[in-house]
């Protein structure tokens, strides 16, 4: 018995389908591009305003002793103890000369509530860096009655 020997084919991929698809895809990408002036007019649109959170009932002891102050203003300056400190570089060395006058003493945070955000994390930041834990700092935040 003889059997015929089939050669195989070689598979072929058929381009003008390929080519069709490609431009179709490249029509629909050209269609539905913004351009960059575009978003950028959007980005500067829109913004988003945040305030710092307020408790209106707080629970707790009364705090003892008296706290050390650290206020921010709404222009970004920086208060400590009433005393201005020139930038938020200087912060954690005058937070430092605070605690070797007095190891005991407890800070208090009180920003205007239009103090920019990056001023606040400065802020935390100088904190973190003089040895002081944030979490041991409250907050209360100045309100602006209109």
């Amino acid at each position: 018995m003889k059997f015929v020997e089939r050669k195989s084919r070689r598979p072929a991929v058929p381009l003008v389908s390929l080519i069709d698809i490609l431009t179709i895809l490249l029509i629909f990408f050209i269609v539905t591009t913004r351009f960059q002036e575009e978003e950028m007019v959007e980005a500067e649109e829109r913004r988003l305003d945040i305030s710092l959170p307020t408790v209106a009932d707080m629970e707790g002891a009364p705090a003892t002793g008296q706290r050390v102050v650290l206020s921010l203003t709404a222009e970004a300056g920086i208060f400590l103890a009433g005393e201005p400190v020139a930038s938020l570089e200087d912060l954690p060395a005058a937070l430092m000369a605070v605690r070797a006058a007095d190891p005991e003493a407890t800070f208090e945070l009180e920003p205007d509530e239009a103090a920019p955000l990056g001023v606040v994390i400065g802020v935390w930041d100088a904190l973190s860096q003089a040895g002081i834990e944030v979490g041991d700092v409250p907050a209360r935040v100045l309100r602006r009655v209109p």
